[in-house]
Parts: C-alpha cells; structure tokens; sequence
C-alpha cells in the first residue's frame, strides 16, 4: 500500500469526499428548489387540469354545434330529411304509411347524442399531497427548508480534507483561527499612531 505525506489523502478517498460533497450539494439545492417552487408548481398543475377540462367541453360544443349546422342545412334543402322530422317531432303521417313499433337506440334521432362521461378531473400525480404540504406555510414547510440548510452546512464544513484528515477538533480550531485572524485587532505599530 503506497503511503502519503502526511495530511493527504489517497485518490480514492479524496474522489469520495468530492462526490460525497456534490451529492450532498446538490441534493439541498434541489430540495430548497422544490421548496421555493412548489407553490407555483401547483398553480401550474391547476392551470393545466382546467385547460384540459375546458378543451373536452370545448369539443363537446363544437360536435354539437357541427350537427346544428348540417341539420340546419338539411331542413333547409332536403325534402326527405324534413318529412322524417316532421313525422318525428310532430307525429306527423303520411297517407297510407304503415308505423313500426322499434326500440328507441333505432329509432330516428334529430338530436346530437353526446357520450355522457363522468366530470372526473385529471389524475392526481403522486407528488401533489407533498407539494402541497410544502407549499403551505406552516411547521412542515418551515422543517424541510432547516432540512436544507443544514444539508448545505454539513456538506461543506464535513466533505473537506481537512476535516476527515485532522477530525472535528482541528478542523473546528481552523475555522475559528480563520475567522479570528481575519477580524482580530492587530496592535497598532509606532508610526500609525496618531498624535494627540
């Protein structure tokens, strides 16, 4: 087994922590993501189960009015068309005609038969429940955003050399040396001082 100078680490374990880190990284961005957007994810889902309703009714109206038209055409010019609603509607016989009792589904129609389906909205996605509790404000967003977070510290405090190299008490003095130095007060030297 080949041996590092001290406080590196071999390639392997070094590849790990830096996948570990992306992983980490952009696992708390995705969820802070669906965090934030959620909301709107919604409003979009919305959006588009009434689009889809609108669009069947849309077509259903249409049917209809494509068959008012044509029917509107044929009493207008068809002869045989308006004797047989005359006869229909109206109850209307022709002279020496012979009446034949039929099922109604054989009967004439003058009307437009739409299929009557069910009012069903489209089905709901899996992820719809979770999306609206994490769209609500309230203690579930309120965890999954600390979740987050948290998940983002520890990546990048925790998935760093020099934290698996010298454990949590080297790498927490080396933080707070490095925030100490940058904010500490430096003695002041004799020729910056001001005189009085």
């Amino acid at each position: 087994m080949p041996r590092h100078p001290v406080g590196s680490l071999s390639p392997l374990i070094a590849l790990i922590i830096s996948i570990s880190f992306w992983v980490g990284l952009g696992g708390s961005a995705a969820l802070l993501g669906v965090i934030i957007l959620s909301p709107r994810w919604l409003e979009v889902e919305r959006t588009q189960a009434d689009y889809v309703r609108n669009a069947r009714v849309i077509r259903d109206l249409r049917k209809e009015n494509d068959h008012l038209d044509r029917m509107a055409h044929a009493l207008e010019f068809d002869a045989d068309y308006r004797a047989r609603v005359a006869s229909k509607e109206l109850r209307l016989r022709v002279p020496g005609e012979y009446r034949i009792a039929l099922n109604d589904s054989l009967d004439f129609q003058t009307g437009l038969v739409i299929e009557a389906r069910p009012a069903s909205s489209p089905a709901v996605s899996w992820h719809s429940p979770l999306l609206e509790l994490m769209a609500m404000p309230g203690p579930v967003r309120q965890r999954m955003l600390i979740a987050s977070v948290l998940l983002m510290l520890l990546t990048f405090f925790c998935f760093n050399e020099r934290f698996l190299n010298g454990g949590l008490r080297s790498f927490r003095t080396l933080v707070f040396r490095q925030l100490g130095d940058r904010y500490s007060l430096s003695p002041a030297s004799d020729e910056e001082t001001i005189p009085s």
